[in-house]
């Protein structure tokens, strides 16, 4: 490209000499030292920015072999690493949830009657559920979501907090609650809805292993 800029200045000037004195053609000569000049500072400016994008910043020439080891200590300082080092935290899976801890394998529903309740029908409640991890949880902060297969929302009630039930262990939580201190959903569907159209969802807020590991969810 320089070659081909120089000959086409050349050219100009040669026309220009056909046609002006000799005093015209030694400005025109004096203009192109001067532009020539000038692109000799372009060319060594783009030699730079080359040499830096193609590893010249890191003391490397063209002819430099990829230095592999280097490439790796660069790779374990991005990444926090030095050497055999471990990272001090574990990375969890964002999209985890309380089912993939826990789960109800068995739960029934009756009809307390009416005496008991405040306001309606009081409904007892009998649940079993099974650590599903490979851990012993010891407490868990959270919520049962009952619903039907269609998300309709049954009832909400919340989870014992002192589980400590080791991996594939079974948990049993009862309770009684009076239909007519629900203010969403309606309980008294579990006393005739078929069983298989339940649905129960673990709404956790945090997890605490019996190993110290503790998980909060969003």
């Amino acid at each position: 490209m320089r070659k081909t800029f120089i000959a086409l200045l050349l050219v100009l000037s040669t026309q220009a000499v056909a046609d002006t004195t000799d005093e015209k053609l030694d400005l025109i000569l004096e203009k192109l030292a001067e532009l020539s000049a000038k692109y000799d500072k372009l060319f060594e400016g783009a030699e730079a920015v080359q040499s830096l994008i193609s590893g010249g910043l890191f003391g490397l020439d063209e002819d430099d072999e990829a230095n592999p080891a280097l490439d790796e200590e660069i790779d374990g300082l991005l990444n926090g690493n030095l050497g055999d080092e471990k990272p001090q935290t574990q990375k969890v899976k964002m999209d985890l949830s309380g089912n993939d801890f826990l789960e109800v394998v068995n739960w029934s529903a009756t009809d307390g009657g009416k005496n008991l309740a405040a306001l309606g029908t009081v409904i007892k409640i009998n649940l079993t559920i099974r650590n599903k991890s490979n851990k012993k949880i010891a407490l868990v902060d959270g919520s049962y979501e009952i619903t039907d297969k269609l998300g309709q929302n049954i009832m909400r009630l919340g989870i014992d907090s002192d589980l400590n039930i080791g991996s594939n262990e079974t948990y049993s939580q009862s309770g009684a609650y009076d239909a007519g201190m629900q203010f969403s959903g309606d309980m008294k569907r579990l006393l005739t809805i078929n069983p298989n159209l339940i649905e129960f969802n673990f709404d956790l807020d945090q997890i605490l292993f019996d190993d110290g590991t503790k998980l909060t969810f969003d």
